[in-house]
């Protein structure tokens, strides 16, 4: 019998990278509001409310401190003021994802989820995203709309047989790309912890998952899927599918979307220009030497672009360069001390933190601006249950 948990987390794999419609005024996307109905409909745990408010009253205030100490340094240093209303309005909206993150893990362990339900969930709710994606990569899918004013989005229709990239319910390839190889990881973890049964279906799921990581041309997200499949097949399975991927390559390149096979390539399309350029401004501005103490969260575009190439800036038109990578950015704005400490914390902890899907997360991380997106928060909530309460 489907329970109305089971329901609620299909519905929230689906919709959580529902971004591309946002409510006016409250700023709310469709994403955003689904977890808010899934926490209703598991029921809201009074532990995760207390806990959720007291991690965040730490969490925030640490990092306050640590922000104001980076922007006195600045000041007295180097004479700049940098902007405070940034990190405010910047703060927000992983304030209010974590709030909710930390309360669907408890929900969730406060109905006891079983791990064949959880993978179940999973994986039809990334079947689904991937009959999406289908639809939209063939021309199939009905026109889009996308007013999300966090992508300059004021209303516009995307009409999907004109040859658009598919965006699943998003605003870009890559954010439903990088989601379903999130799913992925999860589904192989799940799938190495718990007994499946007989069912074939469930059995194969992790591969259209990865169809569907392909179909987005998504590269990184694409990379990382056949990453993951290959390090837990056998020797022989491992070969077959790198030589079936290798003629697929050479032979069947109209079946390869475009962008995949330009992996190597810097000067192709506007989205790898500004990619690979952020990254190196990034890079070219901790290099520098001149930012060793950091610039303060947020404000690590607005020193980037400094150390961009024109080419880049001009490709991106006259917003803000964005960070693609967050190590690099955790680099620039909080500093290499802070940096480097939080780094020897997490290889500290490695036993009580890593596993495949965050370890997933981490490598998406690399290449990826992924801070800002609930899903990445669920999917932690999601991952951190599955490790805790199912896979002992």
């Amino acid at each position: 019998m489907i329970s109305v948990q089971f329901l609620a987390i299909l519905s929230l794999v689906v919709l959580s990278t529902f971004d591309s419609v946002v409510i006016p005024y409250l700023r709310l996307s469709v994403a955003d509001i689904s977890i808010i109905g899934v926490l209703f409909a598991l029921g809201v745990s009074k532990q995760g409310m207390h806990r959720s408010i007291y991690y965040l009253i730490i969490g925030v205030g640490i990092f306050f401190i640590v922000n104001s100490i980076v922007y006195l340094t600045h000041t007295i240093l180097h004479e700049e003021t940098f902007e405070l209303r940034q990190l405010f309005r910047g703060i927000l909206r992983p304030v209010l994802f974590i709030f909710l993150a930390i309360n669907l893990y408890y929900s969730l362990r406060k109905c006891n989820i079983d791990g064949r339900r959880l993978y179940a969930a999973l994986s039809i709710g990334g079947g689904l995203l991937t009959i999406i994606v289908l639809t939209q990569y063939t021309g199939h899918w009905p026109a889009q709309y996308h007013n999300n004013p966090a992508f300059s989005e004021s209303g516009r229709w995307t009409f999907f047989n004109e040859g658009w990239r598919p965006t699943g319910l998003s605003n870009e390839a890559s954010f439903v790309g990088i989601f379903l190889v999130l799913i992925l990881s999860l589904q192989i973890y799940l799938k190495e912890n718990i007994a499946l049964g007989k069912s074939k279906l469930l059995a194969i799921a992790p591969y259209i998952t990865l169809i569907g990581c392909f179909l987005t041309t998504s590269r990184i997200a694409f990379l990382i899927g056949v990453f993951l499949l290959i390090i837990h097949m056998r020797l022989g399975y491992k070969l077959l599918f790198i030589s079936i991927a290798i003629l697929f390559i050479l032979f069947f390149e109209n079946f390869v979307p475009v962008r995949i096979l330009a992996l190597g390539s810097f000067d192709g399309d506007a989205s790898t220009l500004v990619r690979y350029g952020s990254n190196l401004a990034f890079i070219n501005a901790i290099l520098s030497g001149n930012y060793i103490l950091g610039v303060g969260y947020l404000n690590g575009s607005n020193v980037a672009m400094q150390y961009a190439n024109p080419a880049v800036l001009e490709a991106h038109g006259d917003l803000i360069l964005p960070a693609f990578s967050v190590p690099l950015q955790l680099m620039l704005e909080l500093g290499l001390p802070l940096f480097f400490l939080a780094l020897f914390i997490l290889i500290y902890k490695r036993k009580c933190i890593f596993t495949l899907p965050i370890i997933t997360v981490m490598l998406a991380s690399l290449v990826t601006g992924i801070q800002n997106f609930v899903f990445v928060y669920i999917f932690i909530s999601l991952a951190v249950y599955a490790k805790h309460s199912l896979c002992r």
